[in-house]
C-alpha cells in the first residue's frame, strides 16, 4: 500500500464510522412537521421516473428510486408547493397539504411543452435518453450512462457496435467485429463488464485478440438492454477490478413503463465487399413488456431476438523484421464469414408486499460461427539473409543451388531490394484449404430482492449462476511444395502499401492449370478446443438513510462472494495424407482431385494481388477424410496425444462499507472495499523428453484494501463540478495462472527454452485521480471535460531469463542455461488523460431545425511505462479515440450519421524499435435512416462503414511499413420495426 493510497484510506473510513455514529444522534421529527410521499411518474407515456429531483421551499432535494416512488421529511406543516424536476421535461409545481406528524400521499405527473410529440415512439426514445442523462447528472461518481434508444438501430445486434460510440470507449476488433471494449484506451483485461451489476460470463477458446479476462461483448444481444452505464471512478460497492473502468448493461424491464409495450424488429443484412457474394441474410428481434396478476403487481418482459450475418474478410500480410523494410513474405487469407446470433430473455419483476420486491431474471445467448477460409503463403527460409551472386550465381539459384552471402551462409534475399521491392529466393511455399466452427452458450440465472425493513433502512440481496460453453476447431488441409531450394517471390508494393502485388520469380509454377500437384504434400490438420466457464455471484446489501438531520446521510455496507471456474481442452491432431499404398508423394496421392475446378478467389475481389491460383476444396478433402481414412496416417502421436487441460477456480470474497452525505451542493461519497481472492489452477508439464504426462496443482492468495473519495459540487442545477480519487486492479489473465510449463530443445546447443506460467502473480494495481466539469442542457444534452491520471503498479512485464545451476534453481537443478520465458509483477506504469462529451438536441431552433441532434466526444491519453529495457509507452493502450455525429428528425424521417476515429496504437513491445508493432489509425461513418409510417410500422436504412475502412498494421515508426491490411467491406442492414 502507497503512502498516499494509505493518506485516502483514513478518511474513507472516517466519514464511514462518522455515518454510524449518526444512528445515535439522529434528531426526531419535530412536532410541527409532516412527511410528503409519492410517484412521479411521465404524463405522456405513464412510465415512472427515476431520479426525479423532489423538494418542498428550502428543504433538502430527495431523488426518486427505480419506481417513482420518494418521501419528504420534516416538511412544515400546511399548504406546500412542491418542486419536481426531471431532465427533459418541465418543472413540475403541485401542491400538497401537509399536517403534523402524518404523511401525505401524491402523485406527480410530469410533461413536457418543448416536446410535443404524438408518436408513442418518439416520446419512449426521447424519455429513455432523458432517464440515462438524469442517472449520469444525479451520480455521486464520474461516470457516463447512455440509453441504447440514442444511436438507433445497433448492427447485427453486437452490443460492441454501440458501445465504441461512448466517450472514452473504443473497440478491440477481431474478423470485423467488436469483441472486446477498452475503456480509456485500456485493454479489455484492464475493465470489467456485467450484467445488471453481476459479472457476465464468457467461455472462450481458439485464437482471442483479448486477454481471457476481457468480457466477450460480441455475444451479448444488443435488445435485451435499455441502457449502457460506463463507470470511471468505482465506488466501494463496485468490484475493485476495474483499472480502466467498468461497464454495466442494464436489462429492460416492464417497470419502465406503465402500459403494455411490445417492439419488433424483422430485416435483412447484406455485405457489398465480393463480387461472388451476393446474400441477404436475415435478422429479427422482439421485445414484450407486460404487467400481470390482480393488481398488476407482477412485470414480464420477454425478450426474443435472431441475427444470421455473411461477413467476407480479405488480408493481404507481409514481413519486415529488419530495420531496412525488406518484405520477406508473401501471404494472403480469404474468408467467408458466417454469424448467427440468437437469444432469449425473460425477466418477471414481482412486489410480494409494500416492503418487498423480487426478481427473476432467465437467459440464454447462442453464437454460431463458421468460416471458410483459403491462405496461401511464400515465406522466407533462411533469417532474411542477402545473397552475393558472386557467390552463389543467379543461374546456380534458378537451377537449385542453395543462395549463399559473402560470408557463405544461407541467404533469402535477392541482392537491390528496397524496402518497396523485395525478391525471396528459396521461399518456402503453401496453401490451404480451411474451416472454423466455433459455438458458444451462455446461460444466466439470477435472482434479487429488496426488503424495506422501516426506518429508512433496507436489505438488497441476490443471488446468480452463470455457466457459459464455447467450442471451436479449425479443421485445415494444407498443401506444401517440399522442392529441396524452394522458390523465387517478389512483394511489389511500388504501387500502393496496402495493395502488394506477388508474383512468382523462377521455380515449379504455382499457377492454375499450371502447378504439379504430384509435387505436392498434404496433411490435414485439427485444433479441436473446448472452454468451459462458471461464474456464481451472491451479495447482500445494507442501506440506511438518515433524513431527519439537516443534511441527507446515507450508509451502506455489504459482502459479496464470486466465484469464477474455467477449464480449457486443447487437442493438436494432425494426418498426413498417403493414398491407398500408405505412402506420401506417390502417384496414387492424387491431390489435384481436392482441387477447385475453377481458380480461386483471391484477395480483394482477385485484383492482381496473386495471378491465377488453384484452391483447396476443403468440403471435398473433409468428405474423403472422413469417409475413406485409410488414405490418412496420424503424425506421430499427435492424434493419441492426451489433450492438453487446463482449469482454474477463483474464489473473490469481498466487503465494503460507504457513506454518502450531501452538504447542500456538495455531495461527498467515500469508504473502503476488502478483497481477497484464492486461486487454486492445474496445469500440465509438456516436455518430449519425458513423456510422461505430469498435471501441476498450485494454490495461491492475496487481499487488498481499496479505498475511493468522490466529490460532487453543485454551481447550480446544470453546471457541476466533480473530484475522485479510486483505487483499482487487474487481475492476470487465467492462461497465465495455469501452472503449465512448456520445454523445447534446440538441437544445434543442446539447450533449450522453458515457457512457463507464473501462478504467483499478482494483480496491477491503479490508483486513479478525476477532475471533470459538466454542463447539462435542457431538454436533453451534456457538454463536459475531464482529466484523469492513474499510477498502475506491480505491472506486467513479460521477461527471459537464463536459468541458474544448482538444486534452488527452481526446476530441482534440471535446465540450467536454458532461457525462461515466463511473467512477472515487474513493472510500473502511468496513464495521463483527458476526456471532452458533448450531446445536445437543438430544440431551441426553428423549425425544421429544432430536429437536430449532435454529439462528439474525444480521448487522449498518454502512457509511460517502466520495462526491464526502460521507459516506453504501453503496448495495447488507444491514445486517441474519439466520435462525432448528427442526428436529425423531421415529421416522420429521422436520419444519423456518425463518424469514429482510433488513433495508431501501440500493438506489442520490443526493446528493438523497428519490430514494435502498431495499428494505423482508422476511421469509420456509419449512417442510419428510418421512416414511420405509424407507431407500429416504420422502415429503416443503415450503412455500415461507408467507405469501408478498416485496420492496418505496421512496424516501427513509418506508417507506410505496413504488415497487414484487412479489408470486411460495407455492410448494409435494412427492414421493418414498430412498437405497440
Amino acid at each position: 500500500m502507497t503512502k498516499l493510497h494509505s493518506v485516502f484510506l483514513r478518511p474513507s473510513l472516517l466519514l464511514a464510522a462518522a455515518l454510524l455514529a449518526c444512528v445515535f444522534d439522529v434528531r426526531a421529527q419535530n412536532s410541527g412537521t409532516g412527511a410528503v410521499s409519492g410517484r412521479v411518474v411521465n404524463a405522456a407515456t405513464g412510465a415512472y421516473l427515476e431520479g426525479a429531483e423532489v423538494s418542498a421551499g428550502t428543504g433538502a432535494r430527495v431523488l426518486t428510486d427505480r419506481n417513482g416512488n420518494f418521501t419528504l421529511d420534516r416538511v412544515p406543516s400546511g399548504t406546500q408547493r412542491l418542486r419536481v424536476y426531471y431532465t427533459g421535461l418541465d418543472v413540475a409545481t403541485p401542491t400538497v397539504d401537509v399536517r403534523p406528524g402524518q404523511t401525505a400521499d401524491v402523485t406527480v405527473a410530469v410533461e413536457s411543452k418543448v416536446l410535443q410529440l404524438d408518436a408513442f415512439t418518439v416520446s419512449a426514445d426521447r424519455e429513455g435518453e432523458a432517464a440515462s442523462i438524469t442517472r449520469q447528472r444525479t451520480a455521486a461518481n464520474v461516470m457516463n450512462v447512455v440509453s441504447t434508444d440514442a444511436f438507433g438501430s445497433v448492427a447485427d445486434g453486437n452490443i460492441g457496435n454501440m458501445m465504441v460510440r461512448l466517450p472514452g470507449v473504443s473497440g478491440e476488433w477481431e474478423n470485423g467485429e467488436v469483441t472486446g471494449i477498452k475503456i480509456r484506451g485500456t485493454p479489455p483485461e484492464f475493465s470489467a463488464m456485467n450484467l445488471d451489476g453481476v459479472r457476465a460470463s464468457g467461455a472462450h477458446s481458439g485464437f482471442n485478440t483479448q486477454g481471457d479476462r476481457g468480457a466477450q461483448s460480441d455475444q451479448i444481444p444488443a435488445e435485451f438492454i435499455k441502457e449502457v452505464q460506463v463507470t470511471k471512478a468505482p465506488t466501494p460497492d463496485m468490484p475493485a477490478d476495474s483499472i480502466g473502468g467498468s461497464t454495466n448493461l442494464v436489462t429492460k424491464s416492464a417497470l419502465d413503463f406503465k402500459e403494455n409495450v411490445l417492439t419488433y424488429r424483422v430485416g435483412a443484412n447484406y455485405n457489398a465487399h465480393r463480387d461472388d457474394l451476393q446474400n441477404f441474410t436475415p435478422n429479427a428481434a422482439m421485445t414484450w413488456l407486460t404487467r400481470i396478476g390482480r393488481g398488476r403487481d407482477i412485470g414480464l418482459a420477454l425478450s426474443l431476438t435472431y441475427s444470421d450475418t455473411e461477413a467476407p474478410r480479405d488480408r493481404v500480410q507481409t514481413q519486415r523484421s529488419e530495420a531496412d523494410g525488406r518484405a520477406t513474405q508473401a501471404r494472403t487469407l480469404t474468408n467467408i464469414n458466417q454469424r448467427i446470433r440468437g437469444g432469449a430473455g425473460l425477466k418477471f419483476d414481482y412486489r410480494l408486499s409494500e416492503r418487498t420486491s423480487l426478481a427473476l431474471k432467465f437467459q440464454h445467448n447462442y453464437y454460431f460461427f463458421d468460416s471458410n477460409r483459403l491462405v496461401y503463403a511464400a515465406s522466407d527460409s533462411a533469417t532474411r539473409r542477402v545473397a552475393d551472386y558472386n557467390v552463389v550465381s543467379r543461374a546456380q539459384i534458378v537451377a537449385g543451388t542453395v543462395p549463399r552471402t559473402t560470408a557463405n551462409l544461407t541467404a533469402s534475399v535477392a541482392p537491390g531490394y528496397t524496402d518497396s521491392f523485395t525478391e525471396m529466393l528459396n521461399a518456402a511455399w503453401s496453401f490451404d484449404g480451411d474451416n472454423n466452427e466455433r459455438t458458444g452458450r451462455q446461460y444466466y440465472f439470477d435472482a434479487r430482492g429488496v426488503t424495506k425493513l422501516g426506518g429508512d433502512q433496507e436489505l438488497r440481496y441476490q443471488a446468480s449462476f452463470a455457466p457459459s460453453t464455447y467450442k471451436s476447431n479449425l479443421r485445415t488441409f494444407l498443401m506444401t511444395l517440399p522442392v529441396p531450394n524452394g522458390i523465387g517471390m517478389s512483394v511489389d508494393t511500388r504501387g500502393s502499401r496496402s495493395r502488394p502485388l506477388f508474383r512468382q520469380t523462377y521455380g515449379p509454377s504455382i499457377l492454375f492449370g499450371e502447378a504439379n500437384f504430384r509435387l505436392y504434400r498434404g496433411q490435414m490438420q485439427g485444433q479441436p478446443e473446448t472452454g468451459e466457464e462458471e461464474v456464481t455471484n451472491a451479495k447482500v446489501d445494507y442501506l440506511k438513510k438518515f433524513k431527519s438531520g439537516e443534511h441527507p446521510i446515507e450508509f451502506k455496507s455489504g459482502m459479496v462472494w464470486r466465484q469464477q471456474y474455467r477449464n480449457l481442452v486443447v487437442g493438436r491432431p494432425n494426418w498426413n495424407y498417403t493414398g491407398a499404398d500408405g505412402i506420401a508423394g506417390n502417384a496414387d496421392d492424387d491431390l489435384a482431385s481436392l482441387m477447385l475446378p475453377r481458380p480461386a478467389y483471391t484477395v480483394f475481389n482477385s485484383g492482381g494481388a496473386w495471378q491465377q491460383l488453384p484452391g483447396v476444396d476443403f468440403p471435398k478433402a473433409w468428405n474423403l477424410f472422413n469417409t475413406r481414412p485409410e488414405l490418412f496416417r496420424p503424425v506421430g502421436t499427435s492424434n493419441t496425444d492426451a489433450p492438453n487441460t487446463s482449469e482454474i477456480t477463483e474464489d473473490v470474497y469481498a466487503a465494503y462499507v460507504q457513506g454518502h452525505v450531501q452538504f447542500h451542493q456538495l455531495s461527498v461519497l467515500g469508504g473502503v472495499r476488502f478483497e481477497r481472492t484464492e486461486v487454486d489452477a492445474v496445469g500440465r508439464n509438456t516436455d518430449p523428453r519425458r513423456p510422461t504426462v505430469a498435471r501441476t496443482t498450485r494454490t495461491g492468495g492475496y487481499d487488498a484494501y481499496f479505498p475511493s473519495l468522490h466529490l460532487r459540487y453543485d454551481l447550480s442545477r446544470q453546471l457541476l463540478a466533480r473530484a475522485s480519487y479510486s483505487t483499482g486492479a487487474a487481475r492476470p489473465n487465467m492462461t497465465d495462472l495455469y501452472p503449465t510449463t512448456t520445454v523445447s530443445y534446440s538441437t544445434t546447443t543442446g539447450l533449450g527454452t522453458v515457457t512457463q506460467a507464473n501462478s504467483a502473480l499478482k494483480p496491477q494495481e491503479s490508483e486513479n485521480y478525476d477532475l471533470s466539469l459538466e454542463y447539462y442542457f435542457e431538454p436533453a444534452g451534456v457538454l463536459s471535460v475531464g482529466f484523469f491520471r492513474k499510477d498502475i503498479t506491480d505491472f506486467f512485464s513479460r521477461t527471459s531469463d537464463e536459468i541458474d545451476a544448482g538444486t534452488n534453481n527452481g526446476f530441482g537443478g534440471d535446465f540450467a542455461g536454458f532461457t525462461l520465458n515466463t511473467t512477472t509483477n515487474q513493472g510500473t506504469a502511468r496513464i495521463d488523460g483527458f476526456e471532452i462529451n458533448y450531446t445536445q438536441r437543438l430544440t431551441m431552433l426553428p423549425k425544421p431545425f429544432s430536429g437536430l441532434g449532435l454529439f462528439a466526444n474525444y480521448t487522449r491519453l498518454k502512457t509511460s511505462g517502466q520495462y526491464r529495457e526502460g521507459a516506453t509507452e504501453l503496448a495495447g493502450f488507444v491514445p486517441k479515440a474519439g466520435n462525432a455525429g448528427a442526428s436529425f428528425r423531421w415529421r416522420k424521417l429521422e436520419a444519423r450519421v456518425a463518424w469514429r476515429y482510433t488513433g495508431a496504437n501501440l500493438r506489442s513491445y520490443n526493446a528493438l524499435v523497428h519490430l514494435q508493432n502498431r495499428f494505423r489509425p482508422v476511421e469509420s461513418i456509419d449512417i442510419n435512416l428510418k421512416y414511420d409510417f405509424r407507431p407500429r410500422l416504420s422502415v429503416y436504412f443503415d450503412i455500415v462503414n461507408l467507405k469501408s475502412k478498416w485496420p492496418e498494421n505496421y512496424t516501427g515508426v513509418d506508417q507506410g511499413r505496413i504488415t497487414f491490411s484487412d479489408e470486411y467491406g460495407t455492410r448494409y442492414n435494412m427492414g421493418f420495426s414498430g412498437r405497440f
